[in-house]
């Protein structure tokens, strides 16, 4: 800090560039955490079906 007092995560040895890194890390495994359960439900039989209607009117892709 620029008046001489040490803030506290530069008293831990953060430096402000490392705090991002560690806001991104809980970030992605809390997100992990809430959505991972809804990512591996399979998918509606309804939406499968159309997604078989596609693939047949897109046979190159």
């Amino acid at each position: 800090m620029s008046n001489g007092k040490q803030s506290k995560s530069e008293k831990r040895g953060m430096t402000n560039k490392r705090a991002p890194a560690r806001a991104d890390r809980w970030f992605d495994v809390e997100l992990n955490r809430l959505y991972d359960d809804v990512v591996n439900e399979p998918l509606p039989a309804d939406l499968l079906g159309l997604v078989e209607k596609l693939k047949t009117k897109m046979p190159g892709k």
